[in-house]
């Protein structure tokens, strides 16, 4: 019988460093890096899919609230995978809101903090109810907190692999998505108010010459 594991996010939870850094690496386990659920035919005894737009819409940045449809989409999952393990990251909930303030900058928004965070569905940003639905929905989940996993990375890919069993992979502990200070948020989107950010490579710029002045 085919063993699914699939790792749904949260977004800005070391996503990415997973799906750069770890998940490649591992042996004896099929991995699918955001693949089209529905029209993929996945191959192989053991098989990882990872993909946090399972967790949450495709970014709009001037409409916070598109981010409402996880339940439905988890509901979706254990249909097509019934006996699916879970992997999911969680983050204390005002660092997340700010992290996902910083990516909603800088994919467009002219948002204010505080419209933008009114404008956030409160039953997406409770972490909590959507674990417990997990729980509910699938056998097994794997929570790893994003504190932890800044901390102590070892610890938690060791936990991670485990769960899975499957070999701890060597890594690097790598940085792959970089937080902005209020003075840098503040200049990213009267960019955005203003149009400067679309001129052509924008977000690199941004990212590695205007962030170092501050």
């Amino acid at each position: 019988m085919k063993k699914v594991f699939i790792h749904l996010g949260l977004h800005k939870t070391a996503t990415s460093f997973l799906q750069m850094e770890i998940f490649p690496k591992l042996k004896d386990i099929t991995y699918y890096f955001k693949p089209d659920i529905l029209s993929t035919n996945f191959s192989g005894d053991k098989i990882l899919i990872s993909y946090e737009e399972l967790s949450h819409t495709r970014i709009q940045p001037n409409n916070p609230s598109s981010l409402n449809y996880n339940y439905e989409m988890a509901n979706k999952l254990s249909v097509l995978f019934p006996d699916a393990d879970i992997i999911i990251g969680i983050r204390d909930k005002d660092s997340w809101i700010k992290s996902m303030y910083s990516r909603f900058l800088l994919e467009g928004s002219k948002l204010s903090f505080s419209k933008f965070c009114s404008s956030l569905n409160p039953d997406y940003i409770n972490q909590d109810n959507y674990v417990k639905f997990l729980k509910d929905k699938f056998r097994r989940v794997y929570i790893y907190n994003f504190k932890d996993m800044v901390k102590y990375p070892k610890k938690i890919v060791t936990e991670l692999c485990e769960f899975m069993d499957i070999d701890i992979p060597n890594f690097e502990n790598k940085t792959y998505n970089i937080s902005f200070s209020n003075n840098q948020k503040k200049v990213l989107r009267f960019m955005n108010i203003v149009g400067i950010r679309k001129i052509p490579g924008f977000k690199r710029l941004f990212k590695k010459g205007i962030r170092k002045s501050f």
